[in-house]
């Protein structure tokens, strides 16, 4: 048996787990700005990363940072994310990917945040946030 298979068996083998951070600022103009970044929580490093967020009751105003507004090939408002070059060790560090500024297009509804983010050798991750 081979020594990867054994590790999966056992659940020895190292695996990267990144974690989707944000922080979310109200402007006064009736802006809003979501500043994005990852961080891997997991065991492994996390090489060609990446991640889509898509958004309910938003009309994206800016992306700045690594992000791209994606909005254009896909249905609805939706930023990407990808590094196919580098990785995110596992220390503990964010790391800083972009921000978006938005506006929310029923102002007395929540904005949804789904997220998806991915990595070589890891399977999708979905999550999603309310504010």
């Amino acid at each position: 048996m081979e020594h990867l298979d054994l590790e999966d068996m056992f659940g020895r083998r190292r695996k990267a787990a990144l974690k989707f951070d944000y922080k979310h600022l109200k402007a006064e103009d009736g802006t809003e700005h979501l500043s994005i970044r990852l961080q891997n929580v997991g065991r492994a490093v996390a090489k060609c990363t990446g991640f889509l967020v898509e958004f309910q009751n938003v009309e994206l105003v800016d992306v700045d940072g690594a992000l791209r507004n994606a909005s254009a090939i896909n249905a609805g408002p939706i930023v990407q994310y990808d590094n196919n070059d580098g990785v995110i060790h596992p220390n503990g560090i964010l790391i800083y990917v972009g921000a978006v500024r938005f506006r929310r297009v029923q102002a007395h509804q929540s904005v949804i945040l789904k997220m998806t983010s991915y990595f070589e050798g890891g399977q999708p991750v979905e999550s999603q946030v309310q504010f």
